[in-house]
């Protein structure tokens, strides 16, 4: 069995190396983005069935260690079976069916880390708050999302994680452009990963808008949210960079499955894991991995005691400030102060108390 030495020694070194480049008011986490395959399709081989790779998909969620897990295509079964043999995960899931039907793009976290404050899911289609197929494609797919406080520090983090459409790059260009809408409304300002399966190459129209390299055409479309490939940052060059193997081992086919994290996050190792065993793998995509770091958003102490409370909030309606630097103070720079550095305050600063 491979345990991604090269990988780990690395890792090791720059959670040391790293650490004051990254800031004490830093959240470092290891991240994980893994496509299982539905334990509900019947493989023409059957090898590939569930049952026959179940541990392997073990195996990796074990050696990767992470600390959030973005997973995309489990059913509950598999989720129940994950929880059983690796435990310490709280999970946020609901299935593209409503309640625990369909598939789930599931967030793992680990709850000896991290207190979970809040969590949603919206569908990608004409109607996001109910369970419904897509603007041209009948499947359904979901973006879920989690708000995490770091239980040490009182740090807090967004989440995402999707599954976009495999047969429709109108859905999956609509699909992006709510994706956004939704990053820039979250009711907290705080920093953010997104996680999934996108079936999308590296220069698509939706991922090129994803980084902020050419927008989408169309009507009443939201501004990129300029977002960089956690891979990329580390193997910008790197080829046979596939991540969709066939049950086979293919690598040179494109990247669909993507951590992306906002421009000013810091990446200091990612990679895709191509565990098998004896020619077999555990899903017919590869895991995405990466240590990324999210620096504190920006929250101004404007009455400068130390800690942004309420009254920062109530120093801000006596004197705006341009705190976004667009040259104007309006709820924009109202909102960015909503990220409390002391996590008890969470809720009474995202209900106005």
């Amino acid at each position: 069995m491979r345990l991604l030495p090269h990988f780990f020694a690395l890792l090791a070194c720059l959670l040391f190396t790293t650490a004051a480049a990254a800031g004490p008011d830093t959240v470092t986490l290891r991240v994980l983005s893994f496509n299982i395959r539905s334990s509900n399709i019947s493989e023409p081989d059957p090898r590939n069935d569930w049952p026959n790779r179940r541990a392997m998909v073990m195996d990796v969620l074990r050696n990767q260690d992470a600390d959030v897990v973005g997973l995309q295509e489990a059913t509950r079964t598999q989720l129940n079976e994950i929880h059983a043999a690796v435990p310490g995960y709280g999970e946020y899931a609901v299935g593209a069916q409503g309640g625990s039907s369909g598939s789930h793009c599931a967030i793992l976290y680990r709850t000896s880390r991290f207190d979970r404050l809040d969590a949603g899911i919206f569908w990608l289609s004409p109607t996001p708050e109910v369970s419904s197929p897509g603007w041209f494609d009948p499947t359904r797919r979901t973006c879920a999302w989690v708000l995490l406080r770091e239980r040490s520090t009182g740090r807090i983090f967004y989440h995402f994680n999707t599954h976009l459409d495999n047969d429709s790059q109108p859905d999956r260009q609509y699909a992006a452009d709510l994706i956004a809408s939704r990053l820039a409304a979250r009711a907290i300002n705080a920093r953010f990963v997104l996680t999934g399966d996108f079936n999308a190459a590296e220069r698509t129209p939706e991922m090129d808008y994803f980084m902020g390299r050419r927008p989408l055409v169309g009507p009443n479309l939201h501004p990129s949210p300029r977002l960089k490939n956690a891979y990329r940052v580390i193997e910008p060059t790197t080829p046979n960079s596939g991540t969709f193997n066939s049950w086979v081992g293919n690598t040179s086919g494109n990247m669909i499955d993507y951590i992306l994290v906002e421009g000013a996050t810091l990446v200091t190792a990612a990679e895709i894991d191509r565990y098998s065993v004896d020619g077999r793998y555990p899903s017919d995509h590869y895991p995405v991995a990466a240590v990324v770091h999210l620096g504190p958003p920006t929250s101004p102490d404007l009455d400068g005691d130390g800690v942004v409370t309420l009254e920062d909030l109530h120093a801000f309606d006596r004197t705006p400030v341009d705190i976004d630097a667009d040259g104007d103070t309006d709820d924009a720079d109202r909102g960015l102060i909503l990220t409390p550095i002391r996590g008890g305050e969470v809720a009474d600063l995202a209900a106005g108390r």
